[in-house]
C-alpha cells in the first residue's frame, strides 16, 4: 500500500512530535470552539436586536469571520500532521489562515471601537458598554490565532 502524501514535500518532526502536535491543535481547537459558543450568540443577539447604529452588526460579522478564518486554519494545521510528519504547503496555508484571522479580528476590532465612539457621539444608549464588550468578543479569536500562527510556524520549521 502506498502513501498518498509521499509526493507531498513533508519535513519530519521528532519522534513523538506528531502526537504532541495534534494534541496542541486538539487543545487550540477545544478553545475556540468554547470561544464561539460564547461570543457568537451574544454578537449576534445584540446585532438582531438593536436598531440604533451598526455598531452590533459590525461585531457581529467581524466576531463571525474571524472565527471561522481561525477555525479554518486551525483544522487545516491539524491535517498538515501525519505521523510524525509535518507537510509543508499545507502548514504553510494554515500559517497564512491564522494570519488572516488575526488581521479580521485587530482591524475589525478597531473599526468596532470607532464606530462605538460614533455612536458615544451621536447620543445612542449604552453605545459605550455595546462596544467594549464587541472589541473583547473580535479579540478572542485574534488571540487563538495567534496560538495556531505559531504552532504551524512550528511545523514548518521556524520556531519564532
Amino acid at each position: 500500500m502506498t502513501d498518498r502524501y509521499a509526493a507531498t514535500p513533508a519535513r519530519p518532526l521528532a519522534p513523538g512530535g506528531g502526537r504532541t502536535l495534534r494534541r496542541v491543535y486538539a487543545v487550540l481547537l477545544l478553545l475556540a470552539a468554547v470561544a464561539a459558543v460564547v461570543t457568537l450568540p451574544f454578537a449576534w443577539y445584540a446585532a438582531t436586536t438593536s436598531t440604533d447604529s451598526a455598531l452590533p452588526l459590525a461585531g457581529a460579522v467581524v466576531t463571525t469571520a474571524a472565527t471561522l478564518t481561525n477555525g479554518a486554519a486551525l483544522l487545516l494545521g491539524r491535517s498538515a500532521i501525519h505521523q510524525d510528519t509535518a507537510r509543508l504547503a499545507t502548514a504553510a496555508r494554515s500559517a497564512l489562515l491564522a494570519r488572516i484571522a488575526a488581521a479580521i479580528a485587530s482591524l475589525g476590532a478597531v473599526l468596532i471601537a470607532v464606530l462605538a465612539l460614533l455612536a458615544l457621539l451621536d447620543d445612542v444608549p449604552h453605545a459605550l458598554i455595546e462596544g467594549i464588550a464587541l472589541v473583547v468578543a473580535a479579540l478572542i479569536p485574534a488571540a487563538l490565532s495567534a496560538g495556531a500562527h505559531r504552532t504551524a510556524r512550528n511545523l514548518l520549521g521556524h520556531p519564532r
